[in-house]
């Protein structure tokens, strides 16, 4: 499949299932991952958005080392995209508001650890190369975006 293919499963497959893990680095070589809540932001294909804060450990992580992997499965686990990319901490307003009207009610959980969203800045990964696994039949197939 080549990219533009790729993406459009990926949207897809996120319509479906919103959590996502997101693998980290430290500066000491570490790996880190976590769950979070991803987006695409319709008529930016290319990127995906998450909303953090920035006294979590995974801004340093970023500023160490801002190579990541999102790893997004759908609901039925039949089919697995990993997102690999460079991701960069954004704080502007404009960008936020619009990352967290697409998120709407997903991050309950969120929320109740981060309940000011003064404090949010944005996760933005431009994504480099994507990987789509469909353990059912064996399909694999990669494509890269530069």
């Amino acid at each position: 499949m080549e990219i533009n293919a790729l993406f459009t499963v990926l949207e897809r497959i996120m319509d479906d299932s919103r959590p996502a893990v997101l693998s980290t680095v430290d500066a000491a070589g570490k790996p880190h991952r976590r769950w979070m809540v991803p987006t695409i932001l319709r008529g930016t294909r290319g990127a995906l958005y998450a909303v953090t804060s920035p006294r979590f450990h995974k801004i340093e992580e970023l500023a160490a080392n801002p190579h990541v992997s999102w790893l997004i499965q759908g609901k039925t686990f039949e089919e697995i995209v990993e997102a690999s990319g460079k991701a960069v901490i954004v704080d502007n307003p404009v960008l936020k508001s619009d990352v967290l009207e697409a998120l709407g009610p997903s991050l309950s959980t969120f929320w109740r650890v981060t309940p000011d969203d003064s404090e949010l800045v944005v996760i933005e990964t431009m994504i480099e190369r994507i990987d789509y696994l469909k353990p059912v039949d064996g399909t694999h197939e990669r494509a890269d975006a530069v």
